[in-house]
């Protein structure tokens, strides 16, 4: 795609004007060659710009992906230039909207919020990269449009400020949406050093560790009231150990009507055939969709599997399989295995679906 619009720009005067923006609207970074391109051009006017044009390259750039290796959030120590590469990079883009950055080390007193554009919506913090609690807070405040954070870990949780004596424990966050959690003592922060209602249109957290009821629980009590979408992540799914989970997933998350569930392993089918549905039944009234996504290569038992969900949550409508591989290795599968597991779903009212919402029974 990148060199279909090279090409476009190329043709005449009025194609440049309409291209070279796509060109720098997605900017993947790799290694430190690209990066040192990228800030030698991106602070200069396009070559072909009209007379009165104010804006320069780095004005186009939405979409930041910055995954080198080992790549450092900090400061120079340098009067001339105080930043290091990738910070002077987001300073140039005031337009952000989505930053995906993979990162490493600490930053203790940073001012991330300084070099990132305030219409950030969209942050994807990869890796260990620390932050000091109270700085995190200060980039939230920055950035009033952000609506999806894989947030950095925090340096020293609980250290700045201890629970309700956190200055920051009275505001709120309404624009944020989505959340992804890495690990047990970042969920804990989440729980403790914001209140009840910091983030009232929260609709959906996701956990990418294993995470067990006494844990989940300490994280939706805080900020379950109004999820509509919960994702979990398990190495195997052991039904008595999940049917705590989805209690818990009731008791503080009234408004839930979507589960995504990622796991490595598939249940053996005898293992399916023991547990106790009909008992069940009653725990998760309210989830119309279930997603799935397995790294298993067993898919002879997957169509049992799914619709034992039916069963848990009579009121599933949609299983989305939201893994394309899944619906790839499926559809491989022989004996008809993919063919007579949407023909259950059919006969059930329940339909199948891609990622994208595409109908696959």
């Amino acid at each position: 795609m990148s060199t279909t619009k090279k090409h476009i720009s190329a043709v005449c005067r009025q194609w440049y004007a309409l291209a070279f923006p796509l060109l720098y609207e997605h900017i993947v970074v790799e290694d430190s060659i690209t990066m040192q391109k990228l800030l030698g051009v991106v602070d200069d006017f396009p070559t072909i710009r009209e007379p009165d044009a104010t804006q320069k390259l780095g004005c186009f750039m939405k979409r930041l992906d910055l995954v080198l290796p080992d790549l450092q959030w900090t400061g120079n120590g340098d009067s001339i230039q105080p930043y290091s590469p990738a910070p002077q990079l987001c300073k140039l883009a005031p337009n952000l909207i989505t930053l995906n950055t993979s990162s490493t080390g600490d930053a203790r007193s940073f001012p991330l919020s300084n070099v990132i554009s305030p219409r950030l919506e969209y942050l994807y913090w990869i890796n260990t990269f620390r932050l000091p609690v109270a700085q995190w807070v200060a980039f939230m405040d920055a950035h009033p449009r952000l609506r999806f954070i894989d947030p950095p870990f925090f340096s020293s949780p609980g250290l700045d400020c201890e629970g309700d004596q956190a200055p920051w424990r009275s505001k709120q966050w309404p624009s944020l949406r989505e959340l992804v959690l890495h690990q047990d003592r970042q969920s804990t922060f989440w729980a403790s050093d914001f209140a009840p209602g910091a983030f009232p249109n929260l609709s959906k957290i996701e956990f990418t560790y294993r995470t067990m009821s006494p844990h989940l629980e300490e994280v939706l009590s805080v900020h379950g009231a109004a999820l509509t979408s919960l994702h979990l992540h398990f190495g195997d799914l052991d039904f008595p150990a999940l049917f705590p989970v989805l209690e818990t997933m009731v008791t503080y998350c009234p408004n839930l009507n979507e589960l995504l569930l990622s796991f490595n392993y598939l249940p053996l089918k005898q293992e399916v055939d023991t547990v106790p549905t009909r008992s069940a039944t009653r725990i998760v009234p309210q989830i119309t969709i279930l997603g799935l996504q397995h790294n298993s290569e067993q898919y002879k038992d997957f169509g049992t599997y799914a619709l034992l969900w039916a069963d848990i949550c009579p009121t599933i409508k949609t299983i989305r399989m939201f893994d394309e591989a899944n619906v790839h290795q499926l559809k491989e599968e022989k004996d008809g295995i993919a063919e007579e597991f949407f023909r259950n779903c059919t006969s059930r009212q329940i339909c199948v679906e891609d990622n994208f919402g595409n109908s696959l029974n």
